[in-house]
Protein backbone atom coordinates (compact mmCIF):
# COMPACT_ATOMS: atom_id res chain seq x y z
CA UNK A 1 0.00 0.00 0.00
CA UNK A 2 1.16 3.55 -0.93
CA UNK A 3 0.22 6.62 1.06
CA UNK A 4 -0.34 10.15 -0.17
CA UNK A 5 -1.66 13.31 1.43
CA UNK A 6 -4.07 16.01 0.44
CA UNK A 7 -3.50 19.91 1.13
CA UNK A 8 -4.98 22.99 1.05
CA UNK A 9 -8.03 23.20 1.88
CA UNK A 10 -7.76 26.45 5.08
CA UNK A 11 -4.56 26.37 4.86
CA UNK A 12 -2.76 29.85 4.34
CA UNK A 13 -0.02 30.39 1.72
CA UNK A 14 2.77 31.04 3.89
CA UNK A 15 2.49 27.41 5.57
CA UNK A 16 2.40 25.67 2.52
CA UNK A 17 6.26 25.07 2.20
CA UNK A 18 6.51 24.18 5.72
CA UNK A 19 3.44 21.55 5.39
CA UNK A 20 5.26 20.82 1.63
CA UNK A 21 8.16 19.56 3.74
CA UNK A 22 6.72 17.40 6.02
CA UNK A 23 5.03 15.62 3.68
CA UNK A 24 7.62 14.89 1.69
CA UNK A 25 10.57 14.34 4.49
CA UNK A 26 7.26 11.78 5.95
CA UNK A 27 7.40 9.72 3.05
CA UNK A 28 3.71 10.54 1.14
CA UNK A 29 4.87 9.74 -2.95
CA UNK A 30 2.07 12.24 -3.49
CA UNK A 31 0.79 15.63 -2.14
CA UNK A 32 -2.28 17.35 -3.74
CA UNK A 33 -3.52 20.70 -3.31
CA UNK A 34 -7.52 21.49 -3.82
CA UNK A 35 -8.66 23.85 -6.48
CA UNK A 36 -11.77 25.29 -4.81
CA UNK A 37 -11.59 29.62 -5.81
CA UNK A 38 -14.79 30.22 -3.49
CA UNK A 39 -13.24 28.69 -0.44
CA UNK A 40 -9.87 27.98 -0.35
CA UNK A 41 -6.25 29.89 -1.71
CA UNK A 42 -5.12 29.48 -5.10
CA UNK A 43 -4.42 25.84 -5.97
CA UNK A 44 -1.16 26.39 -9.04
CA UNK A 45 0.83 28.83 -6.52
CA UNK A 46 0.07 26.29 -3.98
CA UNK A 47 1.37 23.55 -6.30
CA UNK A 48 4.31 25.48 -6.95
CA UNK A 49 5.25 26.54 -3.51
CA UNK A 50 5.30 22.35 -2.51
CA UNK A 51 6.93 21.76 -5.69
CA UNK A 52 10.33 23.89 -4.39
CA UNK A 53 10.16 22.50 -0.79
CA UNK A 54 9.83 18.56 -1.99
CA UNK A 55 12.16 16.21 -3.05
CA UNK A 56 10.45 12.77 -3.82
CA UNK A 57 6.89 13.92 -3.77
CA UNK A 58 4.96 14.48 -6.86
CA UNK A 59 2.91 17.35 -6.62
CA UNK A 60 -0.44 17.41 -8.27
CA UNK A 61 -4.49 18.67 -8.17
CA UNK A 62 -6.43 17.60 -6.04
CA UNK A 63 -8.54 18.01 -7.99
CA UNK A 64 -8.60 20.73 -10.80
CA UNK A 65 -11.88 22.00 -12.56
CA UNK A 66 -11.53 21.62 -16.09
CA UNK A 67 -14.31 24.75 -16.25
CA UNK A 68 -12.76 27.38 -13.56
CA UNK A 69 -9.51 26.56 -15.64
CA UNK A 70 -9.51 25.88 -19.49
CA UNK A 71 -7.19 23.01 -19.99
CA UNK A 72 -4.66 24.71 -22.38
CA UNK A 73 -3.39 26.57 -18.69
CA UNK A 74 -4.00 23.39 -16.82
CA UNK A 75 -1.75 21.31 -19.30
CA UNK A 76 0.98 24.56 -19.89
CA UNK A 77 1.47 25.20 -16.27
CA UNK A 78 1.80 21.48 -15.76
CA UNK A 79 4.43 20.62 -18.14
CA UNK A 80 6.02 23.91 -16.58
CA UNK A 81 5.78 22.44 -12.91
CA UNK A 82 7.79 19.26 -14.20
CA UNK A 83 10.06 20.88 -15.90
CA UNK A 84 10.61 22.28 -12.49
CA UNK A 85 10.48 18.85 -10.40
CA UNK A 86 11.95 16.73 -13.22
CA UNK A 87 8.90 15.09 -13.61
CA UNK A 88 7.13 15.23 -10.14
CA UNK A 89 3.38 16.24 -11.32
CA UNK A 90 0.78 14.80 -11.96
CA UNK A 91 -2.69 16.40 -13.23
CA UNK A 92 -5.78 15.37 -11.19
CA UNK A 93 -9.52 16.27 -12.66
CA UNK A 94 -12.30 16.71 -10.95
CA UNK A 95 -16.24 18.05 -11.49
CA UNK A 96 -15.25 21.22 -9.37
CA UNK A 97 -17.48 22.29 -6.00
CA UNK A 98 -20.90 22.88 -6.76
CA UNK A 99 -21.24 26.27 -6.17
CA UNK A 100 -17.91 26.90 -8.91
CA UNK A 101 -20.28 25.40 -11.27
CA UNK A 102 -22.99 27.65 -10.46
CA UNK A 103 -21.10 30.46 -10.64
CA UNK A 104 -19.40 29.61 -14.06
CA UNK A 105 -22.73 29.04 -15.27
CA UNK A 106 -22.46 25.25 -15.88
CA UNK A 107 -20.30 22.61 -13.81
CA UNK A 108 -17.96 20.68 -15.67
CA UNK A 109 -20.14 17.32 -16.75
CA UNK A 110 -18.41 13.70 -17.55
CA UNK A 111 -18.38 15.56 -21.46
CA UNK A 112 -16.11 18.48 -20.45
CA UNK A 113 -14.22 15.98 -18.24
CA UNK A 114 -13.37 13.78 -20.99
CA UNK A 115 -12.72 16.37 -23.65
CA UNK A 116 -10.09 18.00 -21.35
CA UNK A 117 -8.59 14.63 -20.37
CA UNK A 118 -7.77 13.87 -24.53
CA UNK A 119 -6.86 17.29 -25.01
CA UNK A 120 -4.38 17.45 -21.92
CA UNK A 121 -2.92 13.62 -22.38
CA UNK A 122 -1.98 14.97 -26.69
CA UNK A 123 -1.08 18.60 -25.28
CA UNK A 124 1.26 17.64 -22.54
CA UNK A 125 3.53 15.60 -24.96
CA UNK A 126 3.96 18.28 -27.54
CA UNK A 127 1.33 16.35 -29.89
CA UNK A 128 -1.04 17.83 -31.94
CA UNK A 129 -4.41 18.31 -29.54
CA UNK A 130 -8.00 19.13 -30.73
CA UNK A 131 -10.15 21.21 -27.91
CA UNK A 132 -13.61 22.19 -28.95
CA UNK A 133 -12.78 22.39 -32.96
CA UNK A 134 -10.00 23.64 -32.71
CA UNK A 135 -6.30 21.81 -33.10
CA UNK A 136 -3.51 23.31 -31.39
CA UNK A 137 -0.17 22.34 -29.64
CA UNK A 138 2.61 23.80 -27.28
CA UNK A 139 5.90 24.48 -29.41
CA UNK A 140 7.52 24.61 -25.96
CA UNK A 141 6.88 21.19 -24.76
CA UNK A 142 7.36 19.99 -28.63
CA UNK A 143 10.82 21.12 -28.58
CA UNK A 144 11.65 20.06 -24.95
CA UNK A 145 12.75 16.83 -23.30
CA UNK A 146 9.82 15.94 -22.70
CA UNK A 147 8.79 15.99 -26.15
CA UNK A 148 6.64 12.49 -26.78
CA UNK A 149 5.83 11.77 -22.81
CA UNK A 150 2.21 12.81 -21.85
CA UNK A 151 1.68 13.78 -17.78
CA UNK A 152 -0.59 10.97 -15.87
CA UNK A 153 -3.84 12.20 -15.57
CA UNK A 154 -5.49 11.41 -11.95
CA UNK A 155 -9.29 11.75 -11.60
CA UNK A 156 -11.52 11.74 -8.73
CA UNK A 157 -14.78 10.86 -9.73
CA UNK A 158 -18.36 10.73 -7.81
CA UNK A 159 -21.03 9.44 -9.58
CA UNK A 160 -21.60 5.70 -10.85
CA UNK A 161 -21.34 7.11 -14.66
CA UNK A 162 -18.00 9.63 -13.08
CA UNK A 163 -16.24 6.17 -12.35
CA UNK A 164 -17.19 4.66 -15.13
CA UNK A 165 -15.46 7.63 -16.90
CA UNK A 166 -12.62 7.48 -14.75
CA UNK A 167 -12.15 3.74 -15.43
CA UNK A 168 -11.89 4.28 -19.15
CA UNK A 169 -9.73 7.27 -19.35
CA UNK A 170 -8.03 7.67 -16.05
CA UNK A 171 -4.18 6.64 -15.41
CA UNK A 172 -4.59 6.68 -11.69
CA UNK A 173 -8.53 7.05 -9.52
CA UNK A 174 -9.17 8.28 -5.98
CA UNK A 175 -12.60 7.21 -4.92
CA UNK A 176 -13.83 9.14 -1.65
CA UNK A 177 -14.12 7.50 1.64
CA UNK A 178 -12.47 4.53 2.94
CA UNK A 179 -14.32 3.33 6.26
CA UNK A 180 -17.12 1.23 4.93
CA UNK A 181 -15.88 -1.81 2.63
CA UNK A 182 -19.27 -1.87 0.47
CA UNK A 183 -19.30 1.62 -0.48
CA UNK A 184 -15.64 1.10 -1.64
CA UNK A 185 -16.74 -2.08 -3.66
CA UNK A 186 -19.45 -0.32 -5.21
CA UNK A 187 -17.25 2.44 -6.54
CA UNK A 188 -14.45 -0.25 -7.23
CA UNK A 189 -17.41 -2.08 -9.61
CA UNK A 190 -18.56 1.40 -11.42
CA UNK A 191 -14.46 1.70 -12.38
CA UNK A 192 -14.33 -2.34 -13.43
CA UNK A 193 -17.51 -1.42 -15.90
CA UNK A 194 -15.43 1.62 -17.66
CA UNK A 195 -12.21 -0.10 -17.93
CA UNK A 196 -14.17 -3.25 -19.50
CA UNK A 197 -16.26 -1.02 -21.65
CA UNK A 198 -12.27 0.55 -23.16
CA UNK A 199 -10.91 -3.01 -23.26
CA UNK A 200 -8.57 -1.75 -20.39
CA UNK A 201 -7.20 -4.38 -17.94
CA UNK A 202 -8.99 -2.90 -14.36
CA UNK A 203 -5.87 -5.07 -12.25
CA UNK A 204 -3.54 -2.45 -13.47
CA UNK A 205 -5.87 0.75 -12.31
CA UNK A 206 -4.16 1.77 -9.15
CA UNK A 207 -7.30 3.31 -7.36
CA UNK A 208 -6.71 4.86 -3.95
CA UNK A 209 -8.88 5.55 -0.98
CA UNK A 210 -9.44 9.68 -0.35
CA UNK A 211 -10.11 9.80 3.02
CA UNK A 212 -9.24 11.76 6.45
CA UNK A 213 -6.68 9.72 8.75
CA UNK A 214 -6.62 11.06 11.75
CA UNK A 215 -4.64 8.80 14.89
CA UNK A 216 -6.31 9.28 18.40
CA UNK A 217 -7.01 7.48 21.50
CA UNK A 218 -10.78 7.49 20.71
CA UNK A 219 -12.62 7.69 17.36
CA UNK A 220 -15.05 10.09 18.75
CA UNK A 221 -12.19 12.26 19.83
CA UNK A 222 -11.72 13.33 15.93
CA UNK A 223 -15.74 14.55 15.76
CA UNK A 224 -14.58 18.25 15.81
CA UNK A 225 -11.40 18.06 13.09
CA UNK A 226 -12.81 15.52 10.84
CA UNK A 227 -16.71 15.24 10.93
CA UNK A 228 -16.70 18.25 8.08
CA UNK A 229 -14.87 16.00 5.72
CA UNK A 230 -16.79 13.41 6.47
CA UNK A 231 -20.19 15.28 5.77
CA UNK A 232 -19.08 17.02 2.56
CA UNK A 233 -17.77 13.13 1.18
CA UNK A 234 -21.78 12.32 2.75
CA UNK A 235 -23.58 14.68 0.89
CA UNK A 236 -21.26 14.01 -2.08
CA UNK A 237 -22.69 10.20 -2.30
CA UNK A 238 -26.00 11.41 -1.97
CA UNK A 239 -25.90 14.26 -4.62
CA UNK A 240 -23.88 12.55 -7.15
CA UNK A 241 -24.82 8.70 -6.51
CA UNK A 242 -28.13 8.26 -4.40
CA UNK A 243 -30.68 10.99 -5.58
CA UNK A 244 -30.40 9.50 -9.05
CA UNK A 245 -33.07 7.74 -10.63
CA UNK A 246 -30.89 4.86 -11.92
CA UNK A 247 -30.30 0.89 -11.02
CA UNK A 248 -26.64 2.13 -9.63
CA UNK A 249 -28.42 4.52 -7.03
CA UNK A 250 -31.08 1.72 -5.78
CA UNK A 251 -27.89 -1.10 -5.89
CA UNK A 252 -26.01 1.40 -3.44
CA UNK A 253 -29.07 2.20 -1.46
CA UNK A 254 -29.93 -1.33 -0.58
CA UNK A 255 -26.31 -2.44 0.18
CA UNK A 256 -25.81 0.25 2.57
CA UNK A 257 -29.59 0.39 3.96
CA UNK A 258 -28.90 -3.63 4.75
CA UNK A 259 -25.31 -3.02 6.52
CA UNK A 260 -26.38 -0.23 8.33
CA UNK A 261 -30.13 0.93 8.62
CA UNK A 262 -31.36 4.26 8.57
CA UNK A 263 -27.16 5.73 6.63
CA UNK A 264 -28.57 6.98 3.90
CA UNK A 265 -31.31 8.87 5.49
CA UNK A 266 -28.30 10.52 7.29
CA UNK A 267 -26.76 11.24 4.55
CA UNK A 268 -29.62 12.98 2.57
CA UNK A 269 -29.60 15.33 6.05
CA UNK A 270 -26.58 16.79 5.64
CA UNK A 271 -27.20 17.07 2.02
CA UNK A 272 -30.13 19.02 2.96
CA UNK A 273 -28.59 21.51 5.69
CA UNK A 274 -25.34 21.09 3.62
CA UNK A 275 -23.42 24.86 3.37
CA UNK A 276 -20.37 24.81 0.41
CA UNK A 277 -18.76 27.75 1.54
CA UNK A 278 -17.72 25.77 3.91
CA UNK A 279 -16.82 22.42 2.76
CA UNK A 280 -14.59 20.55 4.52
CA UNK A 281 -14.00 23.42 6.66
CA UNK A 282 -13.92 23.30 10.56
CA UNK A 283 -16.46 26.07 10.78
CA UNK A 284 -18.69 24.36 9.04
CA UNK A 285 -22.26 24.34 10.91
CA UNK A 286 -23.49 21.41 8.97
CA UNK A 287 -21.06 19.09 10.68
CA UNK A 288 -23.45 19.36 13.59
CA UNK A 289 -25.56 16.70 11.66
CA UNK A 290 -22.54 14.01 11.23
CA UNK A 291 -23.25 11.00 12.83
CA UNK A 292 -20.68 8.71 14.51
CA UNK A 293 -22.24 5.97 11.24
CA UNK A 294 -21.18 8.64 8.90
CA UNK A 295 -17.56 9.23 10.44
CA UNK A 296 -16.74 5.48 10.23
CA UNK A 297 -18.35 5.30 6.77
CA UNK A 298 -16.17 7.97 5.09
CA UNK A 299 -12.88 8.52 7.51
CA UNK A 300 -10.35 6.29 9.09
CA UNK A 301 -10.11 7.50 12.64
CA UNK A 302 -8.89 6.46 16.19
CA UNK A 303 -5.91 4.27 17.22
CA UNK A 304 -3.52 3.27 15.08
CA UNK A 305 -4.59 -0.40 15.54
CA UNK A 306 -7.93 0.31 13.93
CA UNK A 307 -7.15 1.83 11.40
CA UNK A 308 -4.20 -0.40 10.31
CA UNK A 309 -6.85 -3.04 10.55
CA UNK A 310 -9.42 -1.08 8.01
CA UNK A 311 -6.46 -0.56 5.69
CA UNK A 312 -6.20 -3.96 5.57
CA UNK A 313 -9.34 -4.72 4.30
CA UNK A 314 -8.86 -1.79 1.51
CA UNK A 315 -6.47 -3.63 0.55
CA UNK A 316 -7.72 -6.84 0.46
CA UNK A 317 -10.40 -4.84 -2.17
CA UNK A 318 -7.90 -4.19 -4.34
CA UNK A 319 -7.11 -1.23 -3.03
CA UNK A 320 -3.55 0.44 -4.10
CA UNK A 321 -3.16 3.18 -1.97
CA UNK A 322 -4.70 5.92 0.74
CA UNK A 323 -4.49 9.71 0.01
CA UNK A 324 -4.93 10.87 3.41
CA UNK A 325 -6.50 14.25 3.40
CA UNK A 326 -5.70 16.91 6.02
CA UNK A 327 -8.62 19.57 5.58
CA UNK A 328 -9.59 20.27 8.91
CA UNK A 329 -6.40 18.73 10.98
CA UNK A 330 -5.93 21.67 13.36
CA UNK A 331 -1.75 20.38 14.06
CA UNK A 332 -1.63 18.62 10.13
CA UNK A 333 2.30 18.12 10.15
CA UNK A 334 1.80 16.44 13.82
CA UNK A 335 -0.95 14.62 12.06
CA UNK A 336 0.93 13.47 8.97
CA UNK A 337 3.89 12.28 11.29
CA UNK A 338 1.62 10.21 13.60
CA UNK A 339 0.83 8.55 10.02
CA UNK A 340 4.12 8.08 8.84
CA UNK A 341 5.39 6.86 12.58
CA UNK A 342 2.24 4.57 13.32
CA UNK A 343 0.51 3.73 10.18
CA UNK A 344 3.00 3.47 7.24
CA UNK A 345 5.66 1.27 8.23
CA UNK A 346 3.16 -1.81 8.51
CA UNK A 347 2.59 -1.58 4.91
CA UNK A 348 5.72 -1.11 3.49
Amino acid sequence: MDFGVGLGAELRFDEVAEHSRVADESGFSHITFVDQSNVSRECLGMMTIAAQNSRRAHIGHGVVDPIMYHPAVIGNFTASLRELTGGRTFIGIGAGTPSAGKALGRPAGLKAQREAVEFLRRFTAGDEAELWGSPWHSEWIRNSTWSGKPIEIWMGPLGPRAMALAGEIADQIWVFGGGEPELVKFYLEQIKKGADRAGRDFEKIKVWARTEVFLCDKKEDAFNECSSYAASCAQAVWSSALSWNRPEAADLHNRLERKSPGLVEEMKIIYDNFDPYFHESIKADHKQFTTQRIMDTINLVGPAEEIIEKIRILEELGVYGVSCVQYAVLDQKANMRAIADKIMPHFR
